[in-house]
């Protein structure tokens, strides 16, 4: 794998943990009863905007997806590993 193809994987992998983190976000606010009753005056779309530049939350979730991360990690630095994949094709 070249320099650039591995720099375009890890963007990849940050846009993902990025998606993720505001998936979870999403499900918070959505779930909340408050929200869906409309009491706090906050529309969701801000709710989630808050949630997702909240250092506090936001590590709490990539530290839950950490683990996955940091296989896949591994995995791209192992050079054996793409070797054999590429035997496979």
């Amino acid at each position: 794998m070249t320099p650039h193809q591995l720099q375009y994987v890890r963007y990849l992998l940050r846009r993902v943990k990025d998606l993720y983190v505001e998936k979870e976000a999403m499900s918070c606010v959505l779930d909340s009863p408050k929200s869906n009753a409309g009491g706090n005056g906050i529309p969701w779309r801000e709710s989630v905007a808050r949630m997702q530049h909240d250092a506090v939350y936001c590590s709490a979730v990539e530290a839950n997806f950490a683990p996955h991360f940091q296989k896949i990690e591994r995995a791209l630095e192992d050079e054996d590993l793409f070797k054999r994949l590429q035997q496979l094709q």
